[in-house]
């Protein structure tokens, strides 16, 4: 199964981010495709998941799921390069990819169909978002985030359908409800 998608997964703390994605690495598994996951922390829904250096990136196989995780962000990205034909998972990317995309992460998320991989950005909000990431990006997943999708009006290509979902998901008693919708 060849998708080569950028999908963008917003949502506040405690709002299931992590439990969503745990659900799409199962798919790609189930696909017999390779997960890595990028984390700055070592978060805890990973530990038992085989944790590998930058430089072992290349080394991932099919069917399998590794973490990476450390301080040195522009290390990770460069040896994302390395990566192909799997899901790769930027835990919690608030901390890492900033409202100015730098290179290294640019070539990531550009390379990535070449490279038939797919690519899942977790971000707690609508402002930490970098907004071209919005113009670059296939999938939104939309959890609840405490600020509004407003902040995005001029930056999403899909706004009205994007702003429909945002206000469903708003109005919502389920604080875990995730609803998915396409940007290009």
């Amino acid at each position: 199964m060849r998708t080569n998608k950028i999908t963008l997964l917003l949502g506040n703390r405690n709002t299931g981010k992590t439990v969503y994605a745990k659900k799409i690495m199962q798919t790609a598994l189930q696909a017999d495709k390779a997960v890595l996951v990028i984390d700055t922390y070592d978060h805890p829904a990973y530990n038992g998941v085989e944790r590998i250096k930058p430089s072992e990136i290349r080394k991932c196989k099919r069917g399998n799921i590794y973490r990476c995780f450390g301080a040195e962000t522009d290390l990770i990205f460069n040896a994302c390069a390395d990566f192909y034909n799997g899901l790769l998972v930027f835990e919690d990317a608030t901390k890492y990819i900033e409202n100015t995309i730098t290179d290294d992460v640019k070539k990531v998320l550009f390379d990535s169909k070449q490279k038939n991989v797919d690519v899942l950005l977790m971000f707690h909000s609508w402002v930490a978002c970098p907004p071209k990431l919005f113009r670059i990006a296939d999938n939104l997943v939309i959890k609840k985030t405490g600020d509004s999708a407003e902040v995005r009006k001029n930056d999403c290509p899909n706004f009205q359908e994007v702003m429909k979902v945002y206000e469903e998901v708003e109005k919502s008693k389920d604080r875990y409800i995730a609803k998915f919708v396409k940007l290009q």
